[in-house]
């Protein structure tokens, strides 16, 4: 994608992020790392910071343009406003922080309900995982695979992984679309077994990140 700007407008996503940056620094070094983990005050407080800080400094750069008079006409001629896609610096502040709790509904909606089917699981479901986090791995080749849930035990859910793993997301939901998981051989035999807790650990560090169901199947 392309990022157009006028003027100052280029340093609205970076004032953003050193903000968004800076106040989750601060809060882990006064709460500690646990504390940001597990509440949502520290993104609340990092986008309203971030978008305060935007706001600001597209006011400050706006309410100086400059005011240039045509000499062969004489027209009267305003300066641009320092923007990003074509929007002033300034309203940003306002359009930054509902894409951010926009995106943080949609996650939060999606963790409730990866944790609604680690609880009711059902031979079959599929667990999209990033192989590096789920087994470990930071050396792995392929970034992402899937996992098929194959047995389940009061203690423990059982899974095979597949064989084929993706550099993306993107590449990995395609396979999925078209079938490929369902090939013979396209699973490992050996199977790796997570008790409940720990799979929702697993989803609170994105190492599993989406559940597809059974029932949900049909839909990918």
């Amino acid at each position: 994608m392309f990022i157009l700007w006028r003027g100052y407008g280029w340093l609205t996503p970076i004032i953003g992020f050193i903000a968004m940056i800076g106040v989750h620094l601060l809060i882990s070094a006064v709460m500690g790392r646990e504390f940001r983990g597990q509440s949502e005050i520290p993104m609340v407080l990092s986008i309203l910071v971030a978008s305060g800080l935007v706001g600001l400094f597209g006011l400050k750069v706006n309410r100086n343009r400059k005011r240039l008079i045509d000499p062969e006409n004489g027209e009267e001629h305003i300066t641009p406003s320092h923007s990003l896609f074509f929007i002033p610096i300034q309203y940003w502040a306002i359009i930054f922080p509902v894409f951010m709790f926009v995106g943080q509904s949609l996650s939060s909606s999606q963790k409730s309900h990866d944790v609604a089917a680690i609880q009711s699981p059902v031979i079959g479901d599929l667990y999209y995982v990033d192989v590096r986090k789920v087994l470990d791995e930071k050396d792995a080749k392929f970034k992402y695979s899937v996992m098929k849930l194959v047995e389940i035990t009061p203690e423990q859910l059982s899974f095979n992984i597949g064989s084929m793993g993706y550099n993306s997301k993107k590449t990995l939901r395609a396979a999925i679309r078209d079938e490929k998981h369902i090939a013979d051989g396209y699973y490992f035999d050996y199977p790796y077994e997570f008790s409940p807790a720990d799979l929702i650990k697993l989803t609170e560090n994105r190492g599993v990140y989406n559940i597809v169901q059974q029932q949900d199947l049909a839909s990918e």
